[in-house]
């Protein structure tokens, strides 16, 4: 990935990333994925690192970026488009986010909403209910503050952890190592890990996710499903992935009293999605399904599949070069799967 961002800032430089977003035309969508909006470096961080997006203040430099160079619009907008022949403007931008986290709410609605951007939330409503914490966060729990050690870990086997980095490093290797596991097994992982370490992941994480109060303050933002508990929906039983997808919904629309009509994969790369979980998604009522698959997407595309919508999924170490090259679709020049 270094290459990658070195490239990026070079091309950004030298303006050659306007010529990358031509590519792609004028009538297109992009879509840009966001989770946390914290300092991933805070030690007082809460839950896990790698699901942070941007600290603020590079949140509101890429907020102004896009207000430059895209029209930012509304999931509205887009299904307005979509299901009843309305007009999108051109280069449209879709601000997104995933899981529910109360930064979300805290740090980023104040940043968009003084630039009047509009913006949509895909919520795991498990935790909105007061269910347990999302497991990459409650693996981080397990090693928060812990002292340096070495333990045989399960997936992972043997490992140290003398500094900081190195916990965290852990944390990425076993949350990545098992992420496409059926929640089941990621939870026997879980218990096997907490023995080896010697510490309880914590079931609940007070302040780290909107409750629904929280999910009801999001003025002017639409609300999505990302289904109950962030299972990837490939791993499980068809019915099981059916009910996820279902019963997020069901209970977004009973706490908003607003129809649920998009959906946001977990995890959403190829491989965790196909026909059975958008069949799925449509006999949910879903209009429209975003992937993690790099964008953008030209506007016939979505038409075509508007069940499976590229986006563009933005981490904490993407600077304005890497940032600016995602969204013009670099990236998806670059991709090799799917």
């Amino acid at each position: 990935m270094g290459w990658k961002r070195s490239a990026a800032d070079v091309a950004r430089r030298t303006g050659a990333i306007r010529a990358v977003g031509a590519r792609y035309g004028k009538r297109r969508l992009t879509v840009v994925g966001y989770h946390r909006i914290a300092d991933a470096d805070d030690p007082d961080l809460k839950g896990f690192a790698g699901n942070v997006s941007a600290a603020p203040e590079a949140f509101a430099d890429q907020l102004d970026w896009l207000g430059r160079h895209f029209e930012v619009v509304g999931l509205e907008d887009v299904l307005g488009w979509l299901v009843d022949g309305a007009h999108l403007p051109d280069r449209a931008a879709l601000i997104t986010f995933d899981d529910g986290y109360h930064d979300n709410l805290d740090v980023a609605a104040p940043l968009l909403a003084t630039r009047g951007m509009p913006a949509t939330l895909f919520l795991t409503t498990g935790p909105t209910d007061g269910g347990p914490a999302l497991y990459w966060d409650r693996v981080a729990s397990v090693f928060a503050g812990t002292e340096p050690g070495e333990a045989d870990l399960p997936v992972l086997g043997h490992r140290t952890w003398g500094t900081a980095p190195d916990r965290c490093r852990t944390v990425h290797d076993f949350v990545y190592a098992t992420k496409w596991l059926p929640p089941e097994e990621r939870t026997v992982a879980l218990d096997r890990l907490e023995e080896a370490v010697g510490r309880d992941a914590s079931e609940h994480i007070p302040g780290l996710y909107l409750d629904w109060d929280g999910v009801r303050s999001l003025r002017g933002w639409a609300i999505g499903s990302h289904t109950v508990r962030h299972p990837v929906l490939t791993s499980i039983p068809a019915p099981e992935a059916a009910g996820e997808i279902a019963v997020s919904a069901g209970r977004i629309t009973e706490e908003t009293g607003r129809p649920v009509r998009s959906l946001a994969y977990p995890n959403g790369l190829t491989g965790d999605f196909d026909d059975g979980t958008a069949a799925a998604a449509r006999s949910a009522g879903i209009d429209i399904a975003f992937t993690l698959r790099p964008g953008p997407a030209r506007l016939a595309e979505v038409r075509a599949d508007p069940l499976a919508v590229r986006r563009v999924c933005i981490g904490f170490r993407d600077g304005p070069g890497t940032f600016a090259a995602k969204a013009m679709g670099a990236f998806r020049m670059l991709e090799t799967r799917g």
